[in-house]
């Protein structure tokens, strides 16, 4: 199993990818947008510089997160990641709904006039490689598991299903042009346009919903709580334990887990410290295959008060 460092520069690695990526694809789509006068394409290329920008921060995010707690932040950095995502979505559901306005108004101003075989070339190549360089992060994120180049990868799918389907209307358009429709080509852009952010504005709402829960600290990943109360059934199988309380957090690729364990209070078992540890250390090490990045607590107690703990404010 790679270490954590590996894991780091792995990521790493595979966010420089993208960047980069992004660069070249958001200048070559400004340049064709340009001398296409097609806005289907500037969206396109604006995606990809707005995709550019926020992959350069990311690579700070990634190295903030891993750093080990301190005073100033006493439960460490892990909160930035899903606070990073949400931002990032937040942006990309902006970008779409300008890019939805500016195509409404100009259905209602006569259209764009656009050079559609210039464009179609530019959309026809840039879908080929947006989904091959989506193929190679989801394979990275998958290898250091990584939320950030996930959603990275699920932004290099959306740009080239944009890139697509812009390329089949602007191939209609072309192979339109000298005929009887001719008339109704300007509206082909705007078009073309609405219905690609209909399309595609699920993906960054979902990213802001589930990044948006996280910075709440609203658990939304049932398989983290089921997977953590089988292994504490199996982890404490036969023990004289009364009651379990198991609570369970992400925070980007953070799981944290606190498990209450109340004894009765005339039991002998666990004797000592070192016996508690003995199995924080298993049971860490069952769930720790399952989740990487997995911060365990547990605490055993004879008082179900330390469970469901409430100030007591004095009348």
């Amino acid at each position: 199993m790679a270490t954590h460092s590996e894991l780091i520069q792995t990521e790493r690695n595979a966010i420089k990818y993208s960047v980069w990526g992004n660069l070249v694809m958001g200048l070559l789509g400004l340049g064709f947008a340009a001398a296409s006068h097609s806005y289907a394409v500037l969206l396109d290329s604006v995606y990809s510089l707005v995709s550019f920008t926020a992959s350069l921060f990311s690579l700070k995010v990634t190295e903030m997160i891993m750093r080990p707690a301190n005073k100033d932040y006493p439960f460490g950095y892990a909160i930035y990641e899903p606070m990073f995502n949400l931002g990032k979505g937040l942006v990309i559901f902006t970008v779409c709904l300008l890019a939805l306005y500016s195509s409404i108004e100009a259905l209602f101003h006569g259209g764009r006039e656009i050079a559609a075989g210039i464009a179609f070339f530019y959309a026809v190549s840039t879908a080929v490689v947006c989904l091959v360089i989506a193929r190679i992060l989801y394979h990275y994120a998958k290898r250091c598991e990584s939320p950030i180049v996930s959603v990275d990868a699920k932004n290099w799918i959306l740009d080239g299903i944009l890139s697509a389907v812009i390329g089949g209307a602007l191939l209609v358009v072309y192979l339109l042009e000298e005929s009887r429709f001719k008339a109704w080509l300007p509206y082909a852009d705007p078009v073309a346009v609405i219905l690609l952010v209909m399309l595609f504005l699920p993906i960054p709402y979902r990213i802001i919903r589930d990044n948006w829960a996280q910075v709440l600290g609203r658990n939304t990943d049932p398989e983290i709580r089921g997977l953590s109360e089988e292994a504490v059934r199996e982890c404490f199988h036969g023990k004289p334990v009364q009651e379990t309380e198991i609570r369970a957090l992400r925070a980007g690729r953070f799981i944290y887990l606190q498990v209450f364990i109340v004894v009765a209070r005339d039991e002998a078992w666990p004797r000592k410290v070192r016996d508690e540890d003995e199995y924080r250390e298993t049971l860490r090490r069952r769930l720790g295959e399952k989740f990487r990045y997995l911060i365990i607590d547990v605490v055993f107690t004879t008082d179900e008060k330390w469970i469901n703990q409430v100030p007591e404010v004095e009348s």
